[in-house]
């Protein structure tokens, strides 16, 4: 018997069972035994035999297919942020028999829809966005189709886009508890590099940032805020900016004499520009990140950061658009996931505690 003609009658006509019973193996079923499964399982793998896919998702109305969308930036697949959520999603699915499809949001799957196309050829059940942002209001398209859909990492406020899905981590708590650390360190003078504010968890750190300083009776200096996109080398530029700005005035009061970093990249470019400079972290600039990056925590100067459970995020987004596949029940999930401030040796306080 050749194994492109191996059909699922084969293989129940060896196993002494029905056609269904190896149709509910395949599937995973509970309701079948594990001895039938096992017995069933040891002969499909000693005849090489692969289920048809498109056959399968006309009988059980699945096609265990996610889609998973990336936004169109650089070294998107090597940058550690997209790389934790796409290792949280990749995860959890494949432990619950999920296969992934990758696509990135090009000016193509954007124009001609792409995006919608995937659901209606059912080729995928479900789509998970990493990192979208506040232009990509053409997903109006999905909260009128009312497929499953969530965003990772990235929201869009009320009234300001299509209410969708997502699960988020509590950005503004974020720039808060980086601002507020470095200001119960005497800090008054804090410098800010920010993300794109295109981006909602750019907007949203900010906020933080300012809440913190307005508690503290510190007063908005627009001149200390400076806009990267991201990256170590945009971070890198952002602190020779400031340096432009301030001259010999950086690390004095009347200057500036710590940075808060909207993520851990943009920390660690400001940290090599600082030591190109001839100073010393923490001692003339303190600096904190935010994400927590696998990097932050190694080298000569393990970064003080802000802990955003990044790989939980893509692991819980990937668990809820699979139960809504499952119970085929669309319904809204608002998920924020808490954060917490890690001190390490950038901020000038390593003997104080986690919190």
């Amino acid at each position: 018997m050749k194994k492109t003609n191996i059909k699922l009658a084969d293989i129940a006509k060896i196993c002494g069972v029905s056609t269904a019973t190896v149709s509910l193996v395949l599937s995973d079923n509970p309701r079948i035994s594990k001895e039938t499964k096992k017995k069933v399982l040891d002969v499909i793998k000693r005849l090489g035999y692969y289920p048809n896919i498109s056959a399968r998702t006309l009988s059980t109305d699945t096609t265990k297919t996610l889609c998973v969308v990336l936004p169109q930036i650089p070294h998107v697949f090597s940058d550690p942020f997209f790389g934790e959520a796409l290792s949280g999603v990749y995860d959890y699915a494949s432990k619950n028999g999920y296969r992934i499809l990758f696509e990135v949001a090009t000016y193509e799957f954007c124009f001609y829809k792409r995006y919608l196309q995937l659901f209606k050829e059912r080729s995928i059940d479900g789509m998970l966005y990493i990192g979208s942002t506040l232009n990509d209001t053409y997903l109006v398209d999905i909260e009128r189709e009312g497929y499953p859909f969530i965003l990772v990492g990235s929201y869009f406020p009320d009234g300001k886009g299509p209410q969708l899905s997502y699960v988020i981590g509590d950005n503004v708590k974020g720039g808060y508890l980086a601002t507020k650390h470095l200001i119960n360190l005497g800090h008054r003078r804090i410098a800010f590099i920010t993300g794109h504010f295109k981006v909602i968890s750019a907007r949203d750190r900010f906020l933080g940032y300012k809440q913190a300083l307005k508690e503290a009776g510190i007063q908005l200096d627009k001149s200390l805020i400076v806009k990267a996109d991201f990256d170590e080398q945009t971070g890198y530029q952002a602190m020779r900016k400031l340096f432009d700005r301030f001259g010999n005035k950086v690390g004095k009061e009347d200057g500036f004499t710590a940075v808060f970093a909207g993520n851990d990249l943009m920390a660690l470019g400001a940290i090599r520009a600082i030591k190109e400079k001839g100073l010393k972290v923490p001692e003339d600039v303190a600096v904190v990140g935010m994400d927590n990056i696998r990097m932050s925590s190694i080298g000569e100067s393990p970064l003080t950061t802000v802990e955003y459970n990044v790989y939980q995020m893509g692991k819980i987004a990937c668990q809820k658009i699979i139960e809504q596949i499952e119970k085929k029940s669309v319904y809204q999930i608002k998920e924020v996931l808490p954060v917490k401030l890690i001190i390490r040796n950038t901020c000038g306080a390593k003997s104080l505690k986690n919190v």
